[in-house]
């Protein structure tokens, strides 16, 4: 794929890229993945550097036992592989899969090294991408360890709630089934269950079809809630 045509998939991919060598033209291998495909899994060999043009990942961590945790959502203009090669490690720490329809491009990893060995202005915008991506990541770190479940399930349902426009509406349906409800919080689908059932107890969420719903009022004072849980907390009430 040539320059030009990577920059009709992506614009915004020209901040990246305004100083790239010549010599890279019609270099970029171009990938298209369907939903729910594996782009690479944790632990495997580093041998290409991705760059996301269109679509959502989805970065997670398998352990052995079988669970699954979602560390972040990712969408376009976004890379693979990249701190993994920046820490200097052989192998992939995590695996990233697919949300929906995801067009790519890939370079070797050395040709990507000469990139960024002779373009200084890639290799800051390419710290600067990293730096955001570990300051959110840190920004929210400890959180699931100090909070109740059924604080974090709530903030994570008034979030969807808020994608979905509730503000605007009677009533929103979380289409998240609980196994992805599981990953994106790190909380086993049991303590999941149980803690749905105690929101719906308390009027906070209900449930159509076995989904999570949230009228405009259950939000509202939701919303109300969590920050009140927080403030609490910080004063060591709660």
């Amino acid at each position: 794929m040539t320059f030009q045509e990577l920059l009709t998939l992506a614009p915004d991919f020209r901040e990246f890229s305004d100083h790239m060598p010549p010599e890279l033209d019609g270099r970029f291998i171009p990938r298209t993945y369907p939903p729910y495909t594996v782009i690479h899994r944790k632990d495997s060999p580093l041998e290409r550097i991705g760059i996301l043009l269109k679509g959502t990942f989805r970065v997670i961590n398998e352990f052995e036992n079988g669970n699954v945790f979602m560390i972040e959502q990712n969408d376009a203009v976004s890379f693979i592989g990249e701190i993994t090669l920046f820490a200097g490690a052989a192998t992939t720490s995590v695996t990233i899969e697919t949300v929906t329809e995801c067009q790519t491009v890939f370079l070797p990893v050395p040709v990507f090294l000469q990139w960024l060995e002779s373009d200084p202005r890639f290799m800051s915008r390419m710290l600067r991408h990293i730096a955001a991506k570990l300051y959110c990541a840190s920004y929210s770190r400890g959180e699931r360890l100090f909070y109740s479940s059924s604080y974090l399930l709530l903030k994570h349902v008034v979030a969807e709630a808020e994608a979905l426009d509730v503000a605007n509406r009677e009533r929103v349906v979380l289409r998240k089934t609980r196994r992805q409800l599981s990953e994106e919080l790190g909380m086993q689908e049991k303590t999941i269950n149980r803690t749905i059932a105690r929101l719906c107890e308390e009027g906070a969420v209900s449930l159509e079809h076995g989904k999570i719903s949230m009228s405009r009022e259950q939000y509202q004072l939701s919303a109300r809630r969590l920050k009140i849980y927080i403030r609490q907390s910080r004063n060591g009430t709660v």
